[in-house]
């Protein structure tokens, strides 16, 4: 039975610059993720305010491009500014 070697190179694994590559790809992506959320809320912000809670609903192109995760913060701020008018009635 053979043992591997620490010298052995044939198990060699990601050299540094391909590790910065990596990390540099994972950050563009990150980043581009980030941009398209940002874009879809504003577009959706938009869009509501010129045709009102309809619109929002109606924009076929904003809810093809959004994610569960999308779903989930738009759902938490609409909660927010709910809780917030529903404060503001019982004062």
């Amino acid at each position: 039975m053979k043992v591997n070697s620490t010298n052995d190179n044939s198990r060699a694994g990601l050299t540094l610059s391909q590790l910065r590559y990596q990390r540099a790809m994972a950050l563009v992506r990150l980043e581009m993720s980030k941009e398209q959320l940002a874009s879809t809320v504003f577009r959706a912000k938009q869009r509501a305010s010129s045709e009102g809670l309809r619109g929002l609903f109606m924009s076929n192109i904003a809810i093809k491009r959004m994610k569960i995760a999308d779903y989930a913060f738009l759902g938490f701020k609409l909660s927010q500014l709910v809780f917030k008018l529903w404060k503001r009635r019982g004062k």
